[in-house]
């Protein structure tokens, strides 16, 4: 298990951390985010549950995939979230 700030966390396991880096990137920044790294073997998911806390708000998101067929290390959905990446970028912005 791991636990600690999210430049520790990039630094150490830098193949486990992108949900954790997006989401230091949309909100507070690295210096700012905390991460822990749990392995578990036989568990058949990639889990990810992210907790934001304000003043007068608290958030908690949890996102769970299985690995891809074709790419155990990496999840369909990886695949799906860099499509929609490429469709934004080539996309004019529309109001």
């Amino acid at each position: 298990m791991f636990s600690g700030d999210a430049l520790e966390a990039i630094e150490h396991f830098p193949e486990n951390v992108n949900v954790a880096v997006a989401t230091a990137l949309a909100t507070t920044g690295v210096e700012n985010t905390k991460v822990s790294i749990r392995s578990i073997p036989g568990l058949k998911s990639n889990k990810h549950k992210i907790a934001l806390s304000g003043e007068t708000v608290k958030v908690e998101v949890i996102i769970e995939t299985t690995p891809s067929k074709d790419n155990p290390k990496s999840s369909t959905l990886a695949a799906y979230s860099v499509i929609g990446l490429l469709k934004n970028l080539v996309t004019p912005i529309t109001f």
